[in-house]
């Protein structure tokens, strides 16, 4: 082999396997080109649904504060709704209260009607001292006073 043969070796491996080579890193530069952008594209869209997922999280719980306001104000009007209601009932009390009052001076005023009208020296049958005293001796036990005469139990 003389070298002109060896030249034309090395002339036409040059020409079939430099073209394949280059072809050969052209596409891998470019394969790695594309999987480099489609890194970054990956990256954007995870820094979007990352960001997407922040603004739900401040979003909840900005509604969770307002629903706790929400709440202490209605547990507010509850408590003074609650407070009217007792002073409500604190005055049914006093009322019925003074009801009974006046329903027991009603009684007492219609035990102590003098049934007599017109005679001059008009007075009721029996006195508050004289209720009193039997009001004692009973130990403030009902007794059914029918027959309105001072009788002993």
């Amino acid at each position: 082999m003389s070298i002109s043969n060896i030249v034309e070796i090395i002339t036409i491996i040059n020409t079939g396997v430099i073209p394949i080579l280059s072809g050969a890193l052209f596409f891998s530069i470019r394969k790695r080109k594309a999987a480099a952008e489609a890194s970054q594209e990956e990256g954007k869209a995870i820094a979007t649904s990352a960001d997407g997922w922040r603004k739900l999280c401040e979003k909840r719980d900005e509604d969770v504060r307002n629903k706790e306001d929400e709440i202490k104000a209605k547990d507010a009007k509850i408590d003074s709704l609650y407070d009217k209601i007792n002073v409500l009932r604190d005055t049914i009390s006093d009322l019925e209260s003074k009801n009974h009052d006046l329903q027991m001076l009603n009684a007492e005023l219609e035990w102590n009607k003098c049934e007599v009208n017109g005679c001059s020296k008009r007075k009721p049958p029996r006195k508050r001292e004289e209720l009193i005293r039997r009001v004692e001796r009973e130990n403030n036990q009902y007794v059914d006073r029918t027959d309105g005469e001072n009788e002993e139990i």
